[in-house]
């Protein structure tokens, strides 16, 4: 699912679209897990995926605030996705070649040809908070989903740090601590954190224990699995 702001094309009108990138969005509530393929990972932002994932949330969730992470970091509002998630640049396409020539090419290379393999999916984890975000915060958040609109709302100015310096900016040097605290130094709240780490704690008691519940240095362990693994081992209580 796209809509028209994520789309280059629909400003300059160019024709070929690369390969999009393909994402599973992962919930710390019970949800399944949304794919969602972005055809514009160089102009949408991590915004923009939040105005996606709202339209295919549950009504009374839609207007929650998100928080995505992957790799074990928070992903800037601002910024696009192939720099969040460090995307390799986009091969340059050729044009699409005719049917003839296609078929010319075929049987030229005939049983030589190596098979397409299909592009593996990034896992990024979705944390659906308690707090209702306010209308003119949808606004606000529905006017960063593509570095197209911020170029139209933010004229370029010398005296404004781009998103890549912004990012820049806020990082540090110091040691991030284990598991969800990681989260803090990339801005979320201590309340967020708390309300991760319960939606997680919920999660693992549907296949343990009481008195096989992980706790301490174990709990914050799967904690940085959960992050920065994206697999599907948190569920079946590895």
């Amino acid at each position: 699912m796209t809509t028209p702001f994520l789309s280059p094309t629909h400003i300059t009108g160019e024709s070929p679209t690369p390969d999009p990138l393909l994402l599973t969005i992962r919930f710390s509530a019970s949800i399944p897990d949304l794919p969602l393929d972005l055809p514009y990972p160089e102009t949408t932002t991590a915004a923009g995926l939040k105005q996606l994932i709202r339209t295919r949330l549950p009504p009374n969730l839609s207007s929650h605030r998100l928080r995505l992470i992957y790799a074990g970091r928070g992903l800037e509002d601002a910024i696009p996705l192939s720099i969040s998630l460090k995307l390799p640049p986009s091969p340059t396409h050729s044009p699409r070649p005719t049917p003839d020539e296609d078929t010319g090419l075929s049987k030229a290379k005939g049983k030589g040809k190596a098979p397409v393999r299909d592009q593996p999916r990034l896992y990024i984890h979705c944390s659906i908070g308690d707090i209702v975000l306010a209308a003119a915060d949808l606004v606000t958040e529905a006017s960063l989903a593509s570095t197209l609109q911020q170029e139209n709302q933010f004229p370029k100015d010398g005296a404004r740090s781009s998103p890549q310096q912004q990012q820049h900016q806020a990082s540090s040097t110091t040691p991030a601590p284990r598991g969800f605290d990681r989260l803090l130094a990339a801005g979320f709240t201590a309340a967020e954190v708390t309300a991760l780490r319960s939606q997680f704690l919920a999660i693992q008691s549907v296949s343990r224990t009481p008195d096989t519940m992980p706790s301490g240095a174990e709990m914050r362990e799967l904690e940085d699995r959960w992050m920065d693994e994206g697999s599907s081992a948190m569920a079946a209580g590895v």
